[in-house]
């Protein structure tokens, strides 16, 4: 068939571009207000604007300039996030209870809008109360014959008071025996069948009494419970008893933020325990300490270690004792005539020397000596005799006599001459050749008879700067023996142990540094001092009297008891008492508990810790001695004698001429001897040793230096000082001693010779036994393990057992605590209140039924029977009430009111038998209570608090009950502050 062509035509065909797709998180909100339509909150929402072009987003477009309409507090625009924020300030009035804001997006130059509406949600007024509304569906059975309820009596198998949550649980009480739909302790929604009165609140179970007499409060890890099978309290893990003031006791023990000396009085503790503090100068007695240990008889026994010092013009330092300008070098003097060194390297002065090396020099160095006694006289050196001695040619056998003796007018000269040849007048010293007399030409014997002897030398004063006595090596400012050093320098004497040294290591010592720095002082091997007695006195930090031992604000009683004011007590004859008096308990150990205990453990306990004895003491350093080194001073070293002789006069007499031994004491001038060459200058310049003797009132042995009531004895290794009818080992004494590495330290004995304290080896204080393991006195005793015991009466043992009240109260190291048959627990008021509080809310009616105040003031009047207007009651929005209104009774008291600060009043009218329980929620401020106030409750009547009453500066329920008598009846409930009353504004506040 032929094809006929009918129209022709043409398209255009265009690319068409998506589209922007303008959106936002929040396009509208529901602002809520009270009746009047005021916003009570501030409100603040933020709504992200989005585009998108076709399915990819669009993110360059800016939001453009919001017209903000009037209640608006700001609308904040954010390009960054692309957020718009509207904000609304709490009361805000003038917000429009609808509108909307337009919001501009700009595009590549085009404006799009997007609207933002916004609208008021008003509470309404509260409406009369329901009648049998909401019900749960068991309870609505009390209409069909299953509940009786006649004049005097309701009985019914089920009963609950309080509301379905939206989940199925409930929030209430429940009475009786029926399931319930409620939550475990995870949350998980179950069947639970109550028996008994029990307690929900969001579906938990918070309290219960069943019939089997099981109880509880609390619920998860946070309960009380008593359980009737086994007759036991258990407590929940995270429960702790805690009082004001920082004391609790939990699973874990008892704490307390501090502990005075007087209210602990007989325990022993660790000082590990005590972690803080200090011991006030308050609670130590510093007259008997004077009169005790630190006494003229103490002080002279302690080691003293000084560095240097002064005493009597003598300076001394840690190597020398001197007098003017101090010259500690070898081979030298001092500068200046009067200054003298007694040193390390010798003894010096001006112008002679004598060093530690035996050699010396005096007269300048014109007569001088080495070490092995080689004396040197110089040239300068001459016997000046003034007259020639020819007459003595012819006594002598003349020119020719065989002796070889020749005499001419310039002197004698001869090969030897005897003293027996020198028949008359005396030799002149000039005479004599320097350095020619030695000691083998002379008669050693007879000089030291008649001239150089004990009498004469004891005549002299002599100053040494160092040698020995006996096996004491003195020094300029140290005498010391082996382990023992009285150090001059350092102000200190001190005994140690043979590994040890005088300032390092193991070592008792007595010393002085100042007047608030003295005393006896005891290290351990390691240096660390371990006891301290002076200016400071403490053993491992324990402060120790007769009566007590003390650290921190912890004292314990030498009579075995211990307390902490009313926190605590235990005492000595097994009564005591924690929890500030909560818990008690007499002698025989009977407990008692008050109404305000609460325990807080998940386990029974059967006992706490067996002591708290403190540290081992490291052992007090050990003291010895073996003698006190001083130089030597010899016949040999007395080297410049002066012999005369008229008829000699001129020329030199060498020595090596006399005979040996023929110059005897009868033939030499000893009183110029002594005068002018064996003097105090002379030999205090010497170094000698002597075996014994005496200096001042001192009296010096090989092994001993005593002097009247104190004595250093080196052989026993002792120092000690005694009183005037006791001695060095016997009666009223103080000592620092030696004897072996398990006995050793000081030790300070009364008159009658009882150790009233020692150190050491063995520690122990007005009776109080220290080692390293325990502090003990009587049945007291502290381990160092962390535990404490009082025999069977307590113990707190270091695992976390223990016990109290002689056993009766016990607990065991898990926690699980057992009370013996005789302990009593005084909780009837709490659970007689809650009993109270539970039927009143379950048959009780509200009389005044505004009591968030939505409406008004619920009735309330202003109570101040001096009617001044100095009280005054005020509603007013309060955000932070813990109510639905948002409203409370602001009272204010400005002046002076009756009674005391005024408060309110409802003035219900009492009548026969009748049960008021009045419930106030109120921020009362710390420092007052809320009193009650009434007229007669009528014949019989009785009220009383179910609560606390005191202020907290918070919100709390206050309780009040009271139960009408039988006549006479007048108003009550009445209630103001009491406390302060002044001109001072008082505010609180009630809902």
């Amino acid at each position: 068939m032929a094809q006929t062509l009918i129209a022709r035509g043409q398209a255009t065909i265009t690319i068409q571009k998506d589209g922007y797709t303008i959106t936002q998180s929040l396009g509208e909100y529901i602002f809520p207000a009270d009746q009047s339509g005021k916003i009570l909150s501030a409100v603040s929402v933020t709504s992200t604007i989005s585009v998108t072009l076709g399915d990819s987003a669009f993110t360059n477009f800016t939001i453009g300039t919001i017209s903000k309409p009037t209640g608006f507090s700001s609308i904040s625009v954010n390009n960054t996030n692309k957020t718009v924020t509207f904000a609304v300030a709490a009361n805000t009035t003038t917000l429009a209870d609808h509108g909307k804001v337009e919001i501009p997006i700009v595009i590549s130059g085009t404006t799009y809008k997007l609207t933002f509406v916004w609208s008021k949600a008003k509470k309404g007024d509260t409406g009369a109360a329901g009648v049998d509304a909401n019900l749960l569906d068991w309870v609505k059975e009390w209409n069909t014959g299953k509940t009786l309820i006649n004049s005097n009596t309701v009985i019914t198998p089920k009963l609950f008071v309080g509301a379905k949550n939206t989940d199925g649980t409930i929030s209430g009480i429940a009475i009786g025996s029926f399931a319930l739909s409620t939550k475990t302790s995870s949350g998980t929604i179950t069947t639970e069948t109550v028996n008994g009165i029990y307690g929900f609140k969001d579906g938990y179970k918070t309290f219960y009494v069943d019939n089997s007499g099981n109880a509880q409060l609390g619920y998860g890890n946070e309960y009380v419970k008593y359980n009737a099978s086994t007759g036991k309290i258990e407590f929940g893990s995270a429960v702790s008893m805690q009082w004001v003031g920082a004391t609790y006791i939990d699973k874990d023990g008892i704490f307390t933020g501090t502990l005075s000396a007087d209210t602990v009085s007989a325990i022993d503790i660790a000082a590990s325990q005590i972690t803080s503090g200090k011991i006030s100068a308050t609670y130590i007695n510093t007259d008997e300490l004077k009169s005790t240990l630190i006494t003229a008889s103490n002080i002279n026994a302690l080691t003293l270690t000084t560095t240097k010092g002064t005493i009597g013009g003598w300076s001394i330092d840690s190597d020398s004792i001197y007098r003017g300008t101090k010259k500690n070098t070898a081979t030298t003097y001092t500068a200046a005539s009067g200054s003298m060194t007694i040193g390390s390297t010798g003894i010096r002065g001006y112008k002679w020397r004598l060093e530690s090396t035996g050699a010396g020099a005096v007269a300048g160095g014109n007569i001088s000596w080495d070490a092995s006694g080689n004396v040197t006289f110089a040239n300068s050196v001459s016997l000046n005799w003034t007259e020639p001695i020819d007459g003595i040619t012819e006594a002598l056998g003349g020119d020719e006599f065989p002796k070889l003796t020749k005499i001419t007018a310039e002197g004698v000269y001869t090969g030897s001459i005897t003293a027996s040849q020198i028949t008359a007048g005396t030799i002149s010293a000039d005479r004599i050749a320097a350095g020619s007399i030695t000691a083998a030409k002379l008669d050693a014997a007879s000089i030291k008879s008649d001239i150089i002897n004990t009498t004469y030398i004891n005549g002299l004063e002599c100053t040494f700067t160092k040698g020995k006595i006996g096996n004491w090596t003195i020094t300029s400012n140290k005498i010391y023996n082996s382990q023992i050093s009285l150090d001059a320098g350092n102000k200190r004497i001190v005994v140690y142990a043979s590994t040890a040294t005088a300032t390092s290591g193991h070592r008792v010592q007595l010393y002085y540094n100042s007047n608030s720095d003295f005393g006896f002082w005891a290290t351990d091997s390691a240096g660390t001092c371990i006891v301290s007695l002076g200016s400071s006195n403490k053993i491992a930090g324990w402060a120790i009297t007769s009566s007590a031992i003390s650290k921190g604000n912890v004292s314990l009683g030498s009579d075995g008891s211990i307390t902490n004011g009313t926190k605590w007590k235990l005492n000595n004859d097994g009564s005591g008492q924690i929890a500030s008096g909560n818990i008690s308990w007499d002698a025989s150990g009977n407990v008692t508990f008050a109404n305000a205990v609460s325990v807080a453990w998940t386990e029974d306990i059967d006992a706490i810790t067996t002591a708290l004895g403190g540290d081992e003491y490291p052992k007090l350093t050990k003291l010895s001695a073996t003698g006190v080194y001083t130089g030597t001073l010899t016949a040999t070293q007395v080297n410049a004698v002066s012999i005369n002789a008229s008829s000699i006069k001129t020329g030199t007499l060498s020595a090596d001429r006399i005979a040996a031994g023929s110059i005897t004491a009868a033939k030499l001038d000893a009183a110029s001897i002594k005068s002018d060459i064996i003097n105090t200058n002379y030999i205090n310049g010497l170094e000698c040793t002597f075996t014994k003797g005496t200096i001042g009132g001192w009296t010096i042995a090989s092994n001993k230096i005593s002097h009247s009531q104190i004595a250093l004895d080196a052989t026993n290794k002792r120092i000690a000082v005694f009183s005037t009818t006791g001695s060095a080992t016997s009666g009223q004494r103080v000592q620092l001693y030696y004897n072996s590495n398990s006995d050793f330290g000081f030790l300070a004995v009364n008159s009658s010779g009882s150790t009233i304290a020692s150190f050491g080896s063995s520690n122990k204080v007005a009776g109080w036994a220290i080692t390293a393991t325990t502090i003990s006195k009587g049945n007291v005793s502290l381990g160092s393990d962390g535990s404490i015991a009082n025999g069977a009466k307590w113990k707190l043992n270091n695992d976390g057992s223990g016990q109290i009240a002689s056993g009766n109260i016990s607990w065991n190291a898990a926690g699980t605590v057992t009370f013996g048959a005789s302990v009593t627990a005084q909780w009837t008021t709490g659970i007689s209140t809650a009993k109270e509080l539970a039927s009143a809310m379950a048959f009780g009616k509200m009389l005044y039924r505004d009591p968030t105040f939505t409406k008004g003031n619920n009735s309330m009047g202003i109570y101040n029977n001096s009617s001044s207007g100095m009280v005054t009651h005020t509603r007013i929005a309060d955000s932070t009430a813990p109510n639905d209104s948002g409203y409370v009774i602001q009272i204010k008291t400005t002046g002076a009111a009756t009674p005391n600060n005024g408060g309110f009043y409802f003035g219900t009218m009492c009548s026969n038998r009748k049960v008021f329980i009045a419930r106030i929620i109120a921020k009362i401020p710390v420092g007052h209570n809320l009193q009650f106030g009434s007229n007669s409750i009528g014949t019989g009547g009785s009220s009383r608090w179910l609560t606390a009453n005191a202020g907290t500066g918070d919100w709390c329920e206050y309780i009040y009950k009271v139960v009408c008598g039988t006549s006479n009846f007048s108003t009550t409930h009445y209630y103001y502050l009491d406390g302060t009353q002044g001109t001072t504004e008082l505010l609180w506040y009630g809902r």
